[in-house]
């Protein structure tokens, strides 16, 4: 199973597990794929309901080792930034797939504890581009620039930046779409005008008026007089 997938496996197989009745086969997949999707906690619910065979215990202590890790890093009586780098690399060999990007920030943070800055840089090297976010980007910044390397830390965070004022224009973007598709403001039109003008009436008593639904400025009368004919009036629209 491929790093990228394990989203779409979770949801495929909680589905599964929620319409079929309970099977040891399905039940022990879901709680693998929980725990590679940083759900430790979940899998634990899950492999309690199964019976305790060696490959159950496994993945039992395997979850239970990246909660130790993770709670290594909190404040108070466990902290314990080394516990979490060796738990982390234990994990690593337990597993048959690329390291989750959870876990690999875990390592990082612990890393950073323990002043091993190398240690993670090499860590996020590590990770697959289709997984390097802002969050990523910023810590290695923050390894090269505690490194002592300015102009690589500098480049970096414009990397970042950047991305961030993109992300906002395109937030921005899709409000005002939003906006546009909900307010009848935005979906009022003009109303349409004939291309051919009426023309106006001419009696011999009454002014020729100009056509309805047209304002002044639109329009001017010119008078044409001919010989022995009476002056009619032809109307032109204005340019």
């Amino acid at each position: 199973m491929n790093i990228p997938d394990v989203d779409t496996a979770l949801k495929d197989m909680t589905k599964v597990a929620r319409l079929l009745p309970p099977a040891e086969t399905i039940l022990f997949r879901l709680a693998g794929i929980q725990t590679l999707a940083h759900e430790p906690h979940k899998s634990l619910s899950t492999l309690r309901r199964l019976d305790k065979t060696p490959e159950v215990i496994a993945a039992r202590d395997l979850a239970t080792l990246i909660i130790q890790a993770e709670d290594s890093l909190g404040e108070g009586a466990c902290y314990n930034p080394e516990f979490a780098v060796v738990a982390i690399s234990v994990a690593e060999m337990k597993i048959r797939v690329p390291l989750p990007r959870e876990w690999t920030l875990i390592r990082v943070r612990a890393k950073f504890e323990t002043d091993d800055l190398k240690g993670a840089e090499e860590a996020l090297d590590k990770v697959s581009p289709e997984k390097v976010d802002a969050e990523i980007l910023l810590w290695k910044g923050k390894a090269r620039l505690f490194r002592d390397h300015y102009l690589a830390a500098a480049e970096i965070f414009q990397v970042i930046h950047a991305g961030e004022r993109r992300s906002k224009f395109r937030k921005q973007q899709i409000r005002t779409r939003i906006a546009k598709k909900r307010s009848p403001i935005w979906n009022w039109q003009w109303p349409s005008r004939p291309n051919v003008l009426p023309k106006c009436p001419v009696s011999d008593s009454v002014t020729p008026t100009k056509p309805s639904g047209y304002s002044a400025k639109h329009f001017k009368q010119i008078s044409l007089i001919r010989p022995q004919k009476q002056s009619t009036f032809v109307t032109e629209r204005l340019v």
